[in-house]
């Protein structure tokens, strides 16, 4: 019956909008909810829910994140007690997944939709409570507490990191604009690396069946005095659609000492990432329907729409280099860091379907303070933070050569912001916190215009806060429930704030009047952690005013006039079956509009590309001589086309696809393998008015890991 129930999304409905609730013989958002109430029904049933022993988390407690740095930035907090859904992916969870990229691995978190957009992890973006199309630019991604956001339209791209130098994965839902600033609407992301190891050499080889390839190294060591370690890997794959092929490698250095008798510590870190990509670009209905979701095909003519007698040249690719230093010392009860780093990013886009070629090139200087303090239990945090992001946009002629018009577009941006945060326990059972960030942001715009032969300059100063209180009461052992208040910002990105000049037809470039976008978010939520059972429960409401949206009316972004928005609840319920079996189920329910009472001419319209329901649900067992095997499940319901305000039409079909891994362990050698989407289901995480990105159909992976 089970098996049914999973592969059950690769059966045709006649109507696209009901095809998440048609996705097996009873409708799924049913199951997932009569399936977490009866884990609540456990809690409230189980012996003495005011159980006096203490649980030892080394027990096989469930620890609903354990120990995380994200929600102190950089400094180590206990899960349990911060008033947030923050929940952590451990380097256990990686080892025992199918996944092998970091989209992967978030794609199956409850709250998280992934939109990849030609399934091969480079070009995803991560929604984080119902942003739609404008999801990367409301998620700060960070690696090691570092920003790797774009200071453009473009996806982090989270290939740059390999999986083999990731030792945590830590998701914070909701506002964070006071730790974290800009971009902090939707929530954040740190992906946390290894410490190096003493004397460990790790290297990991797999072949997948779209003729892709990935290779990965580790080494590191830890002496009396020091720690270093370097990584790398290679990453090849044909694709699954034409025009479809990637190649990517990246390597990354750290070395580093630790604080010792007031002796400061040190950590230097390096890295290099280069990348390839075709773009295949979307299919139509016709081919869509049809099935024939492998086709590649350049877009253009009039009226606009696919030719098919001719495959896309489209492509492009970036190089990313990076460098960052810490220093940690402990002086007279106070802890500082000092941070500093550089990032030099080029991205090449060769756009013949468009005919837009060009590289973009962004340099970012971060630098920053930061002092903490406990003074009688009271946990004190305070910090400053610059930085300076320089972004370049060269058009290039079709040959590759710098064009002959004089039509670069030069955008700085420097910030400067200060921050503090106060979190106090009291009396044992609570726990209060609040916070507050202000930021100066300086913009200076240049555009040279080759239809009017002019020059267009632009400067703007933004002044903007962030404020927050939380609110954590222990109400027995193992149960937390909290609340807490957010307030947010996110300034718009260079795309958003450019209108670049198209020659052909004659129309001259020129620069938007743009406001920072603000957010309230409200939550509350309950945390529960006992010996076989883990549950985490949040409900939010988020307005958002002078929210950003590209304008389909005028071709142009803008600040939408009244609120939208999203309101919801995210319920994850973990159950140690067996000793040697566990399974997570995870529902998500979101409603993201627009102000139903609003003026604007969208109101009451619902935000395009984000859908009202997603379920999970990840199954491992351990099975004798150390084979592991797991099930991870997603299932999305449908939801309006990227680009639809005016919601009229069809909707993009929802879907279930179900992943199968395996694994064995041997003293020094792991081999593992899987079958991913093994209905061999027909889906797409993205779409946009009736053209489809198709999403990768059935694959195999086989590989193996040597750990000397």
């Amino acid at each position: 019956m089970e098996i049914k129930l999973l592969l059950a999304g690769t059966i045709k409905h006649k109507k696209e909008g009901e095809m998440f609730k048609k996705s097996c013989r009873y409708p799924i958002y049913r199951v997932f909810l009569v399936t977490q109430l009866i884990g609540l029904l456990l809690i409230l049933c189980e012996n003495g829910s005011a159980r006096e022993e203490e649980i030892s988390a080394g027990a096989g407690e469930f620890e609903l994140g354990g120990i995380v740095v994200t929600a102190k930035k950089g400094y180590e907090r206990n899960a349990m007690s911060i008033p947030a859904n923050i929940t952590v992916i451990t380097s256990e969870d990686i080892a025992r997944s199918n996944a092998r990229t970091v989209a992967d691995l978030l794609r199956s978190e409850a709250g998280l939709v992934v939109r990849d957009m030609y399934g091969n992890g480079g070009q995803a973006s991560v929604d984080i409570r119902g942003f739609g199309e404008a999801a990367s630019m409301n998620c700060v991604i960070l690696i090691d507490g570092r920003r790797v956001n774009p200071i453009d339209m473009a996806n982090p791209d989270l290939t740059q990191v390999s999986l083999a130098q990731v030792e945590r994965i830590e998701v914070l839902r909701g506002g964070a604009g006071v730790l974290y600033g800009d971009n902090a609407t939707g929530g954040v992301i740190n992906i946390i690396t290894k410490k190096p190891e003493k004397a460990k050499l790790n290297v990991s080889a797999s072949y997948n069946a779209f003729n892709g390839t990935d290779l990965r190294f580790g080494l590191g060591n830890v002496t009396e005095k020091y720690f270093y370690s370097i990584n790398g890997g290679l990453r090849f794959s044909q694709g699954y659609r034409q025009h479809s092929e990637m190649s990517a490698g990246d390597v990354g250095i750290r070395i580093g000492k630790e604080e010792n008798n007031g002796v400061p510590g040190w950590d230097l870190s390096a890295g290099f990432y280069t990348g390839n990509y075709q773009f295949p670009g979307p299919i139509d209905q016709q081919d869509w329907d049809s099935g024939y979701c492998q086709r590649s095909y350049i877009w253009g003519g009039s009226p606009y729409g696919p030719i098919k007698s001719t495959v896309p040249l489209d492509n492009g690719g970036t190089t990313d280099w990076y460098s960052r230093l810490a220093m940690e010392k402990s002086i007279s009860g106070f802890k500082t860091e000092t941070e500093i780093s550089l990032r030099n990013r080029n991205a090449k886009s060769f756009m013949d379907s468009w005919g837009s070629y060009g590289s973009r090139y962004t340099r970012v200087l971060g630098a920053g303070e930061k002092v903490s303090r406990n003074l009688s239990g009271v946990d004190l945090l305070a910090g400053v933070e610059y930085y300076s992001n320089s972004y370049n946009i060269s058009p290039e002629s079709r040959t590759g050569n710098p064009t002959p018009a004089n039509d670069d577009q030069r955008f700085q941006r420097s910030s400067t912001a200060a921050y503090i945060q106060i979190v106090a326990p009291l009396l044992h059972i609570l726990c209060l916190e609040a916070g507050g960030r202000i930021e100066n942001a300086n913009q200076h715009f240049e555009m040279e215009d080759p239809v009017t032969s002019s020059t267009h300059e632009t400067l703007t100063i933004e002044i903007l806060d962030a404020l927050y209180a939380g609110l954590s009461v222990k109400v027995a052992e193992g149960i937390n429930v909290y609340a807490r208040w957010a307030k947010s910002y996110r300034l718009p990105v260079t795309d958003e704030y450019c209108i670049s000049p198209i020659v052909a037809r004659g129309i001259p470039g020129k620069f938007l009047s743009l406001k920072p976008q603000k957010n309230q978010d409200i939550e509350c939520g309950l945390k529960y952690a006992r010996e076989k059972i883990g549950v985490n429960f949040s409900l939010f409401l988020t307005r958002t005013t002078d929210e950003l949206y590209p304008n389909p009316i005028i071709w142009e972004n803008a600040n939408y006039p009244d609120p939208t928005l999203r309101m919801g609840g995210e319920l994850q319920v973990s159950l140690q079956l067996f000793n040697f079996a566990s399974i997570s189920c995870g529902y998500t329910f979101t409603d993201a509009r627009f102000d139903t009472g609003g003026s604007g001419v969208y109101a009451g319209k619902e935000i395009p590309l984000v859908p009202r329901h997603k379920g999970d649900i990840k199954l491992r067992v351990n099975l004798p001589l150390d084979i592991n095997l797991g099930v991870d499940c997603t299932m999305v319901s449908d939801r309006w086309f990227g680009s639809d305000y005016t919601q009229t039409g069809n909707k993009l079909p929802g879907y279930t696809v179900v992943d199968l891994n395996f694994s064995r362990q041997f003293e020094n050698l792991r081999l593992f393998g899987a079958v991913t989407n093994i209905g061999n289901v027909k889906y797409a995480e993205t779409a946009f008015a009736g053209t489809y990105y198709p999403s990768p159909v059935r694959n195999f992976v086989l590989g193996m890991d040597i750990n000397l």
